[in-house]
């Protein structure tokens, strides 16, 4: 009888080891059909947008050359997300769609954040555009994700990866907002790839490649939804500005370690009494732990309105509503300078 219990106990877990391999097969054809789902449901949203523009040879004469890159509809009106590196100075600019050209007109761009909003003049009959969620949150490190994109002179083409981090600088370039790092690489043509979930939802857009590593950036959705309105309304990203600088320090204190290093003369915080070395709390409903907290509170605050800003200065706490104003023009020069994605 102990034979017989003990055998009936191992059924268990011989089942289990004989059912892996297929439980693994299942997972797996689960895996690649999602994939296919997502590139088909969005493989006509993709354009490759081509411009020519000029420059000056060696011997002093303006030529003329072309670039590329992908992009991807955003409205049914034929609004077109792509990087900023390759409309820069375009003297003519179409896109294609499906191996057909249309002729196109950019509407703006934004230097600090390589983003730049195309519109096809004619539009395809058979493409489909990409939602952009304001709400969104980003995804988890480790996701993963699935890339479309343009290369060279080939058609749609999927790719997968994973996000790898949140990052605000790579080397010594700052980000205007975090944005998401990702192992997939992007090689020529590919700069304004389309980054999805497997749950379907718009993750971002491809705004830099590494070349030392397989790594790539993503301009999350939310930060694309203000682009993308800034530059339809008003041709240009209206940037905010606190009229502060704030630094990391060592120590924490209360759970922040972001202290106020300097007060521009004439800005927001000097107006409502902000000074050097206070330790900030919070902006608005985000509480600052970090330097990118700062950076993130600026890029989604709105011109014009009240931003409630809690400080520690020295063992007492203190709350101040400080009015967002525009970026000075000198200002944005200087970071834009700092901020500038190199142009492919």
């Amino acid at each position: 009888m102990k034979r017989i219990s003990i055998l009936y106990a191992a059924l268990p877990l011989l089942l289990l080891i004989v059912n892996t391999p297929v439980v693994a097969q299942a997972d797996f054809h689960t895996l690649q059909n999602r994939v296919i789902e997502i590139y088909e449901e969005y493989k006509d949203s993709v354009v490759r947008v081509n411009v020519f523009y000029e420059r000056e040879n060696d011997a002093g004469e303006m030529q003329q050359a072309g670039r590329a890159a992908t992009g991807f509809f955003v409205s049914r009106l034929g609004h077109i997300l792509t990087t900023r590196s390759v409309v820069y100075q375009a003297t003519r600019i179409w896109v294609e769609h499906n191996r057909i050209a249309y002729p196109a007109i950019i509407l703006g761009e934004d230097r600090r954040s390589n983003v730049a909003l195309v519109k096809a003049e004619i539009l395809p009959e058979d493409f489909t555009f990409v939602t952009l969620d304001n709400n969104f949150e980003m995804p988890a490190i480790a996701s993963t994700v699935v890339g479309i994109s343009l290369p060279l002179e080939f058609s749609a083409t999927p790719s997968m990866g994973m996000i790898t981090g949140y990052e605000s600088s790579v080397y010594t370039q700052e980000f205007p907002t975090t944005h998401l790092r990702t192992n997939i690489f992007f090689g020529l043509g590919e700069s304004g790839a389309l980054i999805m979930d497997l749950n379907g939802n718009f993750v971002g857009m491809n705004v830099v490649t590494l070349l030392d590593i397989p790594s790539s950036y993503i301009l999350p959705t939310r930060a694309l939804f203000k682009i993308r309105d800034d530059l339809m309304f008003g041709g240009r990203v209206i940037y905010s500005w606190f009229g502060l600088e704030a630094v990391n320090v060592a120590e924490r204190v209360q759970g922040s370690r972001v202290v106020v290093e300097e007060v521009i003369p004439g800005g927001p915080a000097e107006d409502v009494g902000i000074e050097m070395g206070d330790r900030i709390l919070s902006i608005a409903d985000t509480d600052i732990r970090q330097l990118n907290d700062v950076r993130n509170a600026s890029f989604f605050a709105r011109v014009g309105r009240f931003v409630r800003v809690k400080v520690l200065r020295g063992d007492e706490e203190r709350v101040f509503s400080l009015r967002v104003t525009e970026i000075p023009a000198q200002e944005l020069q200087i970071r834009a300078t700092e901020d500038e994605i190199p142009s492919e």
